[in-house]
């Protein structure tokens, strides 16, 4: 797929093509954070630190360090797991240009004639799905990528999905200015501001983001 820039730095990612022919470009492992590790463990996510060369987002980076379940595991085809984990992922449709979204449709006269007239549709409405797992495990990987283009993309809505500390490392807390906790949910805001500032860059709408969680 064309590079797409974002706030942090150019990106590259995949094209999938499914088995009716339809197009989606997948954005796999884009950073929206710092690694929460040494001294950022148990603190608020730091955005990411900005690159200059391309990155290639053609894979899953790592879910977060959760505990074992071998549904999961399985769904998740052994993807690794690590404190390095704070990632989303974009799936947009493959026809996305400068001028917006080009769509095909066709009008029905009285007749048996009919007419097609081309349109652009400058913004695609944008989902964000937060995977379930009780803050003790899921990641994004989950669900499939040709699925969600298959089931969401095609139909022209732009999917994002995002990964966020679980367990302890997400929501340990003293109860105090120590160590406050709920750091999984200041995960998902700050992975949510990203979209709010790269969404347009993939053809979202950034005015019609909708959360799903499960």
């Amino acid at each position: 797929s064309p590079p797409i820039s974002t706030r942090d730095g150019n990106i590259q990612g995949k094209r999938l093509v499914d088995e009716a022919d339809f197009k989606g470009d997948a954005f796999l492992g884009i950073p929206y954070a710092q690694p929460p590790i040494g001294d950022l463990r148990f603190t608020k996510p730091v955005a990411p630190s900005k690159w200059t060369e391309t990155r290639q987002c053609f894979e899953h980076a790592n879910k977060c360090i959760q505990v074992p379940f071998p549904l999961l595991d399985q769904l998740d085809k052994g993807l690794p797991a690590s404190e390095d984990c704070l990632f989303l992922n974009v799936f947009c449709s493959g026809d996305y240009t400068q001028g917006g979204y080009t769509t095909m449709t066709f009008l029905f006269l009285a007749t048996e004639n009919c007419f097609f007239i081309t349109y652009s549709e400058k913004k695609r409405p944008v989902m964000v799905f937060i995977h379930g797992g009780g803050f003790a495990c899921g990641s994004s990987k989950t669900y499939g990528d040709v699925n969600i283009c298959d089931g969401l993309v095609r139909h022209g809505v732009i999917v994002v999905t995002i990964q966020y500390r679980l367990g302890l490392l997400g929501f340990f807390s003293t109860g105090d200015e120590v160590c406050p906790g709920n750091f999984g949910l200041w995960d998902q805001l700050e992975a949510l501001k990203w979209v709010q500032d790269n969404i347009h860059n993939f053809g979202g709408d950034k005015v019609r983001i909708y959360s799903c969680l499960t």
